[in-house]
């Protein structure tokens, strides 16, 4: 139903709010960025090289998916309009976003609304009108991958989102940690996977468009100035008002990418060794590179929201996860598209607060990142998870499946207290044959707990109803 409900929405964008509503706000549908992918992926229909022939800014595999509705539409609809393009752009942006709450609601079983929140407006409008959701729905993959027990196939999954956009390299740093951590050693078959994902794109690049088609984006981004929606744009004006100082330098703007990452490198000095940790670290992480990043972008929500929402036990993060939501869609289209005089006090306003925001958001993250949790042991400990926690629900899982292991006489071998327990059992056929005949057709799943009743002299009438866990552990077989 909520597939169904996406391509409605998708339809509606694409129909009767195409023209949001007569005015110039961009309020459903936003042509110039879904206009730029289609130009970025025009290499395709006319036969030439991404980078050397035609401009890109983006990294490979984003280049790669502007040329794919282009390659779609080529075989069901030759001759097909800018619209169709957009049109089709968007549906594959929401199966994204379906494919994430999906996700989402696998790894927080016993909070499954949370996910919902996916929808909140500057979400969904930059889902429809942006590609950021399909790096995210990559890091949460990855993320799915790691706690999952496979390493490789989540420094794969993650290479991917590299590709897609940068900032998914703060994580690796934050996997890599957690699976030392768990190991007691460096996960060097991770990093290699990692490595060669990202080596195989750079040499895919150089053989069609050449070592200088492969350093466009990067010289674009690296040449890019500041925008007026940054921390480091607040910054600047207040040097130049308050001090008289010009804060738009090459050193500054070094600086400037150097704490981007800070957030990755400063967790590889502390314990990451549970899934609450590496969520903490991994929304940290992007919240850091977002703040210090010279040139913002509202879609930039999208990064953030899902790590924020497995971080939702805190209230405060998931009360400023939402507020960032809604200020994010002010911000874009709403003031951003505004006019005159009201634009210019509307701007810096919503600016402020979602500075405000992300800053606040930063030192919530971190405080539930290092310090210990109120009340009991650290974010990393599995009594200080929340009750639906991915890590507390396998946690349970799998002592649940120790006990089951332990009940069944998993351990049965030629020794004295299998001996025993066949004794029993041969004790407990000549008192209750339809017990013994309920064991066979259950397997030995049931088999410990009849043994153990029989070996400790209880009557079979009076545990006719028992089940594995209600054998007390001091009266246990063997």
């Amino acid at each position: 139903m909520l597939g169904i409900a996406l391509v409605l929405c998708v339809a509606w964008v694409h129909g009767p709010g195409k023209g949001n509503l007569n005015q110039a706000i961009r309020w459903f549908h936003d042509h110039v960025d879904l206009g730029l992918y289609a130009s970025r992926g025009d290499w395709y229909p006319r036969g030439l090289r991404p980078y050397a022939d035609v401009f890109s800014e983006y990294p490979q595999l984003a280049t790669y998916f502007f040329a794919l509705p282009h390659l779609l539409l080529g075989w069901l609809a030759p001759g097909y309009t800018p619209a169709g393009y957009e049109l089709l752009f968007s549906l594959l942006m929401a199966f994204a976003l379906l494919a994430t709450l999906r996700l989402v609601h696998a790894l927080l079983p016993e909070r499954k609304g949370l996910a919902w929140l996916l929808l909140l407006p500057a979400c969904l409008y930059f889902t429809l009108n942006r590609y950021d959701v399909l790096p995210a729905f990559l890091s949460l993959l990855a993320y799915y991958a790691l706690v999952r027990g496979r390493p490789k196939t989540s420094a794969f999954l993650l290479a991917l989102g590299v590709l897609a956009k940068w900032y998914l390299l703060v994580l690796f740093p934050v996997f890599a940690q957690y699976r030392y951590r768990r190991t007691r050693r460096w996960p060097l078959a991770m990093t290699a996977v990692f490595v060669a994902t990202g080596a195989a794109a750079a040499a895919t690049t150089v053989w069609h468009s050449g070592w200088n088609g492969l350093l466009v984006p990067y010289a674009f981004h690296l040449g890019r100035d500041m925008n007026g929606e940054s921390l480091f744009y607040l910054l600047w004006q207040a040097g130049k008002q308050l001090f008289a100082f010009d804060l738009a330098r090459p050193a500054v703007h070094a600086g400037l990418l150097v704490l981007q990452f800070s957030g990755a490198l400063c967790s590889l000095l502390c314990r990451i060794d549970s899934e609450d940790k590496v969520v903490s670290w991994s929304a940290l992480s992007i919240l850091v590179f977002m703040l210090f990043a010279k040139f913002y972008s509202p879609q930039w929500v999208l990064w953030i929201m899902p790590f924020l929402l497995l971080a939702s036990a805190d209230k405060g993060i998931l009360a400023l996860a939402v507020a960032l939501d809604l200020v994010s869609y002010l911000y874009f289209p709403v003031a951003f598209d505004l006019t005159g005089p009201v634009r210019r006090i509307a701007m810096p306003v919503v600016i402020g607060f979602k500075t405000g925001i992300l800053l606040a958001l930063g030192w919530l993250l971190a405080r539930r990142a290092v310090l210990p949790a109120k009340g009991g042991p650290g974010p990393g400990t599995p009594k200080a998870l929340a009750p639906g926690s991915f890590q507390t629900v396998h946690h349970r899982e799998h002592r649940e499946h120790r006990a089951r292991k332990e009940m069944a006489g998993a351990d049965l071998g030629p020794d004295s207290s299998s001996l025993f327990r066949l004794c029993g059992l041969c004790v407990l056929l000549r008192k209750n044959p339809k017990r013994v005949l309920s064991i066979s057709r259950g397997g030995q799943r049931r088999a410990g707990p009849v043994v153990a009743h029989a070996l400790c002299g209880e009557r079979s009438e009076e545990r006719s109803h028992s089940k594995p866990f209600d054998v007390p552990a001091g009266k246990r077989a063997g």
